[in-house]
């Protein structure tokens, strides 16, 4: 039981909710964000969880296999495989990408926090600093600044090209990493899910002491509370654009690693009487945006200024965090670690990341299989059948049963509705609100 809990823990403590939560929540409006994701939340997204991994634990068979209680719906089973190939295959870039952040903290001097590197330019500036660290005088226009840690970012660890059109070479540093990561990976699922489960108790509980830390030298800095206020007060406005609610709802996906397998495979370890009755991405928010309004307010400018740095936004606020933290070589280690092993638990470039990220793992393939789990357990296999396998293998049978009628009613219509909103208000692709997709 102490193994399944971790193992969830370490699905839902991801990358999705320290990474990606803070960037979509600032992409739709703040405080504003937190509607449509709560109301998925409730909704959808905890009864698709606890089916799953009532599912799992019903039949204790694989992800395909789970899904022959009805064989012409196997192919769920299958898809869900294909999803989490997908998602791996693309977590793997952040792995690589915390990696080459690990080793840099290990230099003398954190190589984000000084314009004298070969990937600097003259617009490049420090934080603290009165004058442009190149020696350029680029002052009087502050929105024509660039921070180091953003160059460090985009030229030193990406070297980011013009477009998706433009891949280029494969960088060194990052492949190494990455062959690194995946060697790692090899050696903490070698020994199968007995190993894995182990190793979870440490992965799962070690970011959210990471978090606490640097949540608590965000707050105190000057011009956090306007970082802040800009996360949690809502732009209502943004709730009448539909990629909002579909922003949410990927989101709450996302985070509950849904649709993809891991909660069926999960499941499926438990004892089969194991009772399943019974906010980090929040959290990491409140961390990420109070490093904004100090980066803001240093650089004299906006919050939507220092923020648009899309899906790569944490490895600019967190790391300036770091710089301004006693010991930063430690906790940079320490943080990147953290990042890292979020990933153990939960290329070509940014561009096809950003790909990956919309389309290959998240948004209406979700969606789909999600709808397929429900229409499947509720109208084909049966509800009222498949409730009292639930109430079974749980000893008794809930007063309120809600999560028969979520998956019966609620969560269908739900999830049905932004899958159709998504796919009839489709707008090409776009990155960091500077570069659209071609089609």
């Amino acid at each position: 039981k102490i193994d399944f809990v971790f193992g969830v823990a370490g699905g839902s403590i991801g990358l999705g909710n320290v990474w990606r939560f803070p960037y979509l929540c600032y992409k739709n409006g703040g405080g504003a964000f937190l509607i449509p994701y709560l109301l998925f939340l409730v909704g959808a997204a905890v009864p698709l969880f606890f089916l799953e991994a009532a599912i799992g634990q019903f039949t204790s068979r694989s992800v395909s296999a789970a899904w022959d209680m009805f064989p012409l719906m196997r192919g769920i089973g299958f898809a869900s495989m294909t999803i989490i190939m997908n998602l791996n295959t693309y977590y793997m870039a952040v792995l690589a990408w915390s990696l080459r952040y690990i080793v840099a903290s290990f230099e003398a001097t954190l190589p984000w926090t000084s314009c004298h590197n070969d990937w600097n330019t003259q617009r490049c500036f420090v934080y603290g600093s009165n004058i442009n660290t190149s020696g350029s005088n680029l002052i009087d226009d502050p929105m024509s600044l660039v921070s180091s840690v953003v160059e460090y970012w985009e030229r030193g660890v990406l070297a980011k090209s013009s477009g998706v059109e433009q891949i280029g070479s494969v960088r060194l540093p990052l492949f190494c990493c990455l062959l690194v990561s995946w060697i790692i990976i090899y050696f903490c699922i070698w020994k199968g899910i007995a190993w894995t489960s182990k190793v979870v108790y440490f992965t799962a509980t070690f970011p959210l002491f990471m978090l606490l830390v640097l949540f608590v030298r965000g707050v105190t800095l000057d011009g956090a509370s306007d970082g802040i206020s800009f996360y949690l007060t809502p732009n209502v406005t943004k709730l009448g654009e539909p990629q909002v609610w579909a922003d949410a709802a990927t989101q709450v996906f996302y985070s509950y690693s849904l649709c993809n397998g891991i909660m069926v495979a999960m499941g499926s370890y438990n004892n089969y009487h194991q009772n399943l009755y019974s906010g980090t991405s929040f959290f990491a928010g409140f961390t990420v945006f109070s490093v904004l309004g100090f980066m803001a307010k240093e650089q004299n400018t906006s919050i939507q200024t220092v923020a648009e740095s899309g899906p790569g936004l944490v490895f600019i606020a967190y790391p300036k965090a770091i710089t301004l933290m006693p010991l930063p070589n430690l906790w940079g280690v320490l943080f990147f670690l953290m990042i890292f092993l979020l990933g153990l638990d939960s290329q070509g470039g940014v561009y096809v990341f950003n790909m990956y990220d919309n389309y290959a793992a998240a948004g209406w393939c979700l969606f789909f299989i999600g709808i397929c789990e429900c229409v499947t357990v509720s109208y084909i296999y049966g509800i009222s059948k498949f409730w009292g396998h639930v109430c079974h293998m749980l000893g008794f049978e809930p007063r309120i049963p809600w999560f028969k009628y979520a998956w019966a009613v609620v969560a269908p219509i739900l999830t049905t509705g932004v899958f159709i909103y998504s796919l009839v208000q489709y707008q090409p692709l776009t990155y960091n609100r500077t570069y659209t997709y071609p089609l």
